[in-house]
């Protein structure tokens, strides 16, 4: 019921609200209604109401979701369920408004203001660009590093401060100016968290004296927390003053930190654990009698764990005053990191670039402050009456300042309200910035004059109860128990069930961690725990959740090799991906003609295709030349072998006409030109790939036009931090992303693996700050500089470390919840047996959930070894035949019926297209086709054309060729397998390959022949049979190795709408590994 009447609550259109709401506890539908029933009950105008999201998907949901409501109270009478009576009753509340009114909202969704808070940063910095100093043309850096990198550059280069001190800062790093110029850069990407406290710093006389102050405060703050929680053993216990100088007092002052200190070390071993027993280390004799009595208290505090942490903080607290070594560094720095932004912001300008951080600056700049708001601010204070904030708990401290601004001129009860939803069990983005504490202080404090009446939403409409139960169980013991705003502390809301449950009751929870012997048997045992899943219920969402893409070196792989479809987002790094390297290798090489690694690379590749011999052969033919000279000079190379001239001659041929007209095109347009000419798009042909290579080439234009001249390194630097886009070849694939993706999202059944993997340690900083030690008041700040390498330890740069490194571990339990939280009928964990369990989800599951080691022998794949394999290298068409250039094929280089083979490539591309999705009718397209592969006359190609154009239309029509391909069941198209068979190596590509639902696997070889004159179908059906009955067989023997089921082999004959099929029998064949 509470949770009900805090629903309702939320609704009241004239007050503000924060709300806490938990995973699955349907914020959203919340925020629908909270922002109908203002549409309805509270403004003239839509615009009045500002909607904040973080995240533009989150922004298109909530529109779509509200419009939706509205055409549903329009055009329905009733509710269409019991579920959505309350938003059908607003929505129609406003439908009828918004007709009497003349909103047209339906016509001009844009009329509701929902926007990202960056959207509404520029927003705000573009509307008074003198006033907020932004420049009016500059567009958002997609790379912002690489003007940190010059900024810093220029600083290092030409340092605004004194020699002797731009000396000392180097010497502190070991004269190490790069190491400088990278901890720079990383400051730079923070700077809205520093800067304006290193403003503040240099507006104060007495920095030293109030920095040590706050040290002060700071250990006073941890004294009195502890002297509150001291168990009453031990206040009473006035003896102990013999052994730690310690007696206990409720308000302790800073003269008794030592003391504190000492009695910490009789209380709690080196890894701060409760020490079971005392002895003369601690001062206590064999024979002393208040031994026993020291026993006694140590075995009944054993249980006070609140005390325990606030020993430990005792422990971790930072000294009292710096160093002068550390004050002199910490002078430089406050000098020094001013000019290095300025510096930032020059380049800004110059480049007309910036990036979200001097945004979201420029913005609160328009505004003004909260004593002294500009006109522009206190206009909008007319224009904005009700301000809703999503996902308040990933809000930082500069979007923090920004709503602050935004409401300054609010007063309480004047008709403005501001409603903020979010879950700080669920903040996860401290990389980003995020600051939880900031919910929390609001929570406790409001904003600026706005009061906000506390809401907790508990039900879970996400998960069955069994798994809500388990959740509940496991994260009340490992949240922490209490809150605390500094260190980022969220204690856990246990999470209610629904009246009404709509899922069965799941037997498989997993209340157990499965451990595996390695990465493989992890990886066999989730592909097969998928397949039956898959094979259960089919319409059952699957999702593979990890915190590194490393994590699923073993798990994709085995997805790919049991044909199991997959969607990974922004997982596998296209810098790696093949099609890339090759595509790196011919820019390198063009960009460079004496880049020997790159030329020997594009040798090797699939457009070359040399076999190691040949190409140590070019390699050593004139060290003194580069490989280029040496390819020009290839008839002179005599130990070379006859294929490998072939192929060498057929590089230089295409390579020496791309030089001749390289000054015609600027680099990267040309270095795309050379790629279709040798054959790019010929070898890399499936849309991932097309798709893959034009985010390539997209990138490569866009570093050549923003940083002219180009500048490679930087282009590579770019390129690695790109992802492929894969496009699964089935309905409802298997879902793989990072945990911090998944949020937000829900699936039926969830994979955690790699639970043994730990979290990385916290990079050297050149500068550690806070700027929220007190919850009280939220302002107090600290400044510590970068330790030396001599230095063994550094207090309070090591106290702000310890501080950073608790918000991260809190945020870890956190970012666990999250992944458990997105499950909705089942969680599955596994990890790698690991002895080092520290840093890692293992390590936080461990003391609640069991662990089960699997036996090899469950799952291990007994296809690891299998004979056939999928064949990892893309091989080249030539540009007028179809013979492959790779390493181990002969070259061709004429054909009998050059123009049927044509043709026959570019149908066969076209049915390789369709296998995946509609496309459009594309004539100009398939002619750049044919003529690429030859056909260059006019008749030839008018001729050409008609038969692809005949061969897409009849494919449309003819329902054997929809139901060929139609998704199924493990499909494939362009299926590249090997196999040794007969002590042969055998290369096949099937056409087309799918499971039917009756269990059997189809492989479909396309033709383009047709029937003569005066031949009747099923005669030359029959003739085409035995032509192509032992290839065919062939592929059955082939696939029959990788798994047990019937096999039907059949030819689809698109231009004439033929089909014909029969069943493939094993012929005896030997097949051996």
């Amino acid at each position: 019921m509470q949770d009900k009447q805090a629903r309702q609550e939320a609704l009241t259109p004239n007050l503000s609200y924060i709300v806490q709401a938990p995973a699955g506890s349907g914020k959203t539908e919340l925020l629908t209604q909270r922002y109908l029933t203002l549409l309805g009950q509270a403004v003239a105008s839509p615009e009045e109401i500002i909607a904040i999201t973080f995240t533009r998907k989150a922004a298109t949901e909530m529109r779509a979701r509200i419009i939706s409501a509205i055409e549903m109270g329009a055009q329905l009478q009733q509710a269409p369920d019991d579920h959505r009576t309350l938003t059908w009753k607003l929505a129609k509340q406003v439908a009828e408004k918004n007709n009497v009114l003349q909103w047209a909202l339906l016509q001009n969704p844009n009329r509701l203001r929902i926007l990202t808070i960056d959207a509404l940063a520029a927003f705000l910095a573009r509307r008074l660009p003198l006033l907020s100093n932004f420049i009016g043309t500059a567009v958002i850096a997609e790379y912002p590093n690489t003007l940190y990198q010059q900024a810093a550059e220029r600083v290092i280069n030409a340092p605004p401060i004194d020699a002797n001190r731009m000396s000392n800062l180097l010497l502190h790093l070991d004269n190490r100016a790069d190491i400088l110029q990278d901890l720079m850069i990383d400051l730079l990407s923070h700077r809205d968290q520093w800067l304006p406290i290193i403003m503040r710093a240099q507006e104060i006389h007495s920095l030293r004296t109030l920095l040590e102050k706050n040290l002060t405060k700071v250990v006073l703050e941890k004294l009195q927390s502890a002297a509150s929680l001291t168990p009453e053993a031990l206040q009473k216990n006035t003896w102990l003053e013999n052994y730690c100088d310690w007696t206990w007092q409720a308000t302790p002052d800073i003269t008794t930190y030592e003391n504190w200190k000492k009695l910490a070390g009789l209380l709690l071993t080196e890894k701060n654990e409760w020490r079971q027993t005392v002895d003369k280390r601690q001062g206590f004799s064999p024979e002393d009698k208040h031994k026993p009595v020291m026993k006694k208290i140590l075995l009944s505090i054993t249980s006070e764990e609140a005390f325990k942490k606030a020993l430990i903080d005792i422990r971790h607290c930072p000294p009292l005053q710096y160093s002068d070594a550390q004050w002199n560094i910490l002078s430089i720095l406050t000098d020094l990191l001013p000019y290095l932004a300025a510096q930032l912001q020059l380049i800004f300008k110059e480049k007309k670039q910036i990036d979200f951080i001097e945004l979201n600056l420029t913005a609160q700049h328009a505004l003004g402050s909260q004593q002294l708001p500009t006109d522009f601010a206190l206009s909008l204070d007319y224009q904005i009456k009700h301000l809703l904030i999503d996902e308040f708990q990933d809000t930082s401290l500069t979007h923090f300042h920004l709503i602050e601004n935004l409401i300054s001129g609010w007063q309480p009860r004047d008709g403005k309200t501001l409603f903020i939803v979010g879950d700080p069990m669920q903040s996860i983005y401290r990389f980003r910035n995020a600051e939880v504490g900031l919910f929390l202080r609001t929570q406790m404090h409001g904003i600026a004059s706005i009061s906000l009446t506390p809401l907790q939403l508990t039900t879970n409409f996400r998960s069955e109860a069994s798994l809500i139960q388990w959740i509940n169980k496991t994260f009340l013991s490992l949240f922490p128990q209490s809150m605390d705003i500094p260190t980022g502390r969220v204690p856990y809301v246990l999470a209610t069930t629904p009246e009404e449950n709509t899922f069965e009751q799941s037997e498989n929870i997993s209340k157990k961690i499965n451990c595996y012997a390695d990465n493989y048997q992890e990886a066999c045992a989730i592909t097969k725990a998928i397949d039956h899943l898959r094979q259960s219920n089919a319409d059952d969402t699957i999702a593979i959740l990890v915190r590194t893409r490393n994590q699923l070196a073993d798990i994709i792989p085995s997805l790919q090799k049991n044909n199991i479809p997959y969607l990974a987002v922004d997982i596998d790094s296209l810098y790696f991906r093949p099609e890339i390297q090759d595509a790196l290798a011919l820019t390198r090489a063009l960009w460079h003609r004496a880049d020997r690694i790159a030329w020997l690379a594009l040798l090797r590749s699939p457009f070359c295709g040399l076999r190691l011999t040949d190409l140590e052969v070019v390699s050593r033919h004139d060290e003194n030349n580069t490989i280029w000279q040496s390819i020009q000079a290839h008839g002179e190379i005599t130990s070379l072998s006859g294929e490998a001239k072939e192929r060498v001659a057929f590089l230089h041929c295409v390579l020496s006409q791309a030089f001749q007209q390289q000054s015609h095109y600027p680099f990267a347009q040309w270095v795309e030109k050379v790629w279709e000419n040798i054959g790019g798009y010929l070898v890399y042909k499936n849309p991932s790939e097309i798709n893959n290579i034009r985010l390539y080439f997209d990138l490569l234009i866009d570093t050549e036009k923003n940083e002219y001249p180009l500048s490679f390194a930087i282009f590579m630097e770019r390129c690695q931090l790109l992802f492929a886009k894969s496009i699964p070849n089935a309905n409802n694939p298997v879902q793989i992303m990072t945990i911090h993706k998944s949020k937000g999202l829900e699936f039926d059944h969830v994979f955690l693996p790699g639970l043994q993997n730990k979290i990385t340690n916290d990079p050297k900083k050149l500068l550690r700050y806070s700027d929220q030690l007190s919850a009280a008041t939220g302002d107090d700040f600290l400044l510590a500089p970068i330790m030396s390498a001599s230095d063994a330890e550094e207090g309070i740069y090591d106290y702000l470390k310890n501080m950073e490194r608790e918000k991260q571990a809190h945020e870890f339990s956190r970012l666990l919840y999250v992944a458990c939280t997105r499950a909705k009928k089942d969680l599955y964990l596994s990890a790698v047996e690991s002895e080092k369990m520290e840093g890692s989800f293992l390590k936080l599951l461990s003391p609640y959930v069991a662990c089960e080691k699997v036996a090899d022998s469950e799952v291990r794949d007994e296809k690891r070894n299998s004979i056939a394999l999928t064949r990892l290298k893309k091989m080249l068409p030539h540009p007028i035949h179809d013979t492959v250039l790779n390493p181990d094929a002969n070259i061709t280089l004429t054909l009998p019926d050059a123009f049927s083979n044509s043709v026959g490539i570019v149908i066969h591309e076209l049915l390789y297209e369709l296998s995946f999705q509609a496309i459009p009718y594309e004539k100009k397209r398939w002619l750049a086709r044919l003529q690429h592969e030859g056909i260059l006359s006019k008749d030839c190609l008018e001729n050409a054309i008609t038969l692809v154009e005949l061969a897409y239309a009849k494919i449309n029509q003819d329902a054997r060729g929809q139901w060929i391909l139609a998704p199924h069941k493990n499909a494939q198209a362009e299926w590249a397998l090997s196999a040794l068979i007969d002590a042969s190596v055998v290369h096949i590509i099937i056409d087309r390959s799918f499971v039917d639902e009756k269990g059997s696997r189809w492989i479909i070889d396309y033709k383009t022949a047709q029937p003569q004159a005066e031949e009747t179908l099923s005669r030359f059906l029959e003739k085409q049979k035995k032509l192509y009955e032992a290839q065919l067989h062939r592929y059955g023997q082939v696939v029959s190795t990788l798994e047990d089921r019937p096999i039907q082999l059949a030819l689809y004959f698109p231009l004439c709408e033929g089909w014909i099929t029969w069943s493939y029998v094993p012929a005896g064949t030997e097949v051996s590994v």
